[in-house]
């Protein structure tokens, strides 16, 4: 059985992480809120499907 010690430290440690933890969680899911959709809406304007514009050249050069 654990201590009554070694059982507060873990309430306290969850206690703190799990603030943080649902914090940082949340703000991803706010920073990327409406991305996926902006990408999908670009996908089906144009002949590029699933190309990369990351150079000049063409998109049928592009190998990946």
């Amino acid at each position: 059985m654990n201590s009554t010690g070694a059982q507060r430290y873990a309430g306290v440690a969850i206690l703190i992480l799990v603030p943080i933890t649902v914090t940082y969680l949340w703000l991803g899911v706010r920073a990327m809120n409406g991305k996926v959709l902006c990408y999908e809406r670009s996908i089906e304007s144009g002949p590029h499907i699933g190309a990369r514009h990351t150079s000049g050249n063409p998109p049928e050069l592009h190998m990946s």
